[in-house]
């Protein structure tokens, strides 16, 4: 099992090196080469690392086995998209592991940071893009909770492409349903084109808010 570090400025070698070629394993295949070379000589530029390993904004933290550097994640604050206004917001911005080591829970492991890292500030919503064509990056958000909740353009050197936004609900309550709640879950069910006929008092629902009081959830 891995073991994960908070990085520091003396890392902004180990960071930048880690980031571009974890960033050319994922998407090298699917770009232009003049293109990807533009984005990570940009991105993944020691200089530019080394800003952001001093940023009070950013934080990163990486994963080691036996002192080798396999993954990192990357988080920032301060980021808002007009979608998620009016709530804390943590933006989970990078997030990647060697393709040598995919497989063994690392990626799981960062995403577990990531998540207790939001919650300790006290963020109600983690949100990240993820390119539309990355199949196996979109199913693994989803099964961490992440919803898509719109889009933007992300441009890798000259080429714009579209990212998926999707959110983590981080301070969401679950609690018995009470007669307040009822009138809001039916028409939760409704939306969804589920049958209300069938509600009783024989059944005991609960209900999962957001951090704004909002309905994310029932069940029965």
């Amino acid at each position: 099992m891995a073991y994960i570090l908070p990085a520091a400025a003396q890392h902004s070698t180990l960071l930048a090196r880690l980031g571009k070629q974890t960033f050319v394993d994922a998407f090298g295949k699917d770009n232009n080469e003049a293109d990807l070379n533009e984005y990570v000589d940009q991105a993944f530029g020691e200089s530019t690392i080394q800003q952001e390993l001093v940023d009070p904004n950013a934080t990163f933290y990486i994963a080691y086995e036996d002192e080798t550097p396999l993954g990192y994640v990357k988080l920032r604050k301060g980021t808002m998209p007009k979608q998620l206004q009016g709530q804390r917001v943590l933006e989970l911005q990078r997030i990647y592991v060697h393709q040598h080591a995919t497989g063994r829970g690392i990626g799981a492991q960062l995403m577990q940071k990531a998540i207790a890292h939001a919650r300790q500030q006290s963020a109600d919503v983690l949100w990240l893009g993820v390119w539309e064509h990355n199949p196996t990056a979109i199913a693994f958000y989803r099964r961490w909770g992440f919803s898509v909740f719109g889009s933007h353009i992300f441009y890798v050197g000259q080429d714009p492409q579209t990212d998926l936004l999707m959110q983590c609900i981080i301070g969401a309550t679950f609690r018995p349903a009470n007669p307040l709640d009822h009138p809001t879950f039916r028409q939760l069910l409704v939306y969804q084109q589920l049958p209300v006929d069938d509600l009783s008092e024989a059944i005991t629902f609960f209900v999962a808010r957001d951090a704004s009081g909002t309905l994310i959830a029932t069940c029965g």
